[in-house]
């Protein structure tokens, strides 16, 4: 994953995958498409006023299927 296709997931109006505790941090995860029609997990965070990618991944079947049934379409 490069940080443009995690910002182009963001930009594509994901999915929203929840919300997680990681040690009283919140972090958030999106399911999305690249502009290539990739399908990545984002997971982010908030700082002060800016977002910041914590990490990206290749979806697995069930985020896939996820991805679809929330939103219909690849």
């Amino acid at each position: 994953m490069t940080p443009e296709e995690a910002e182009q997931v963001l930009l594509n109006d994901p999915a929203d995958g929840g919300v997680q505790d990681h040690e009283g941090e919140e972090r958030y995860v999106e399911v999305g498409v690249t502009d290539s029609m990739l399908v990545l997990v984002v997971i982010t965070t908030q700082r002060g006023e800016s977002t910041r990618v914590v990490t990206a991944y290749a979806e697995s079947p069930a985020l896939r299927d996820f991805y679809i049934r929330e939103k219909g379409h690849i």
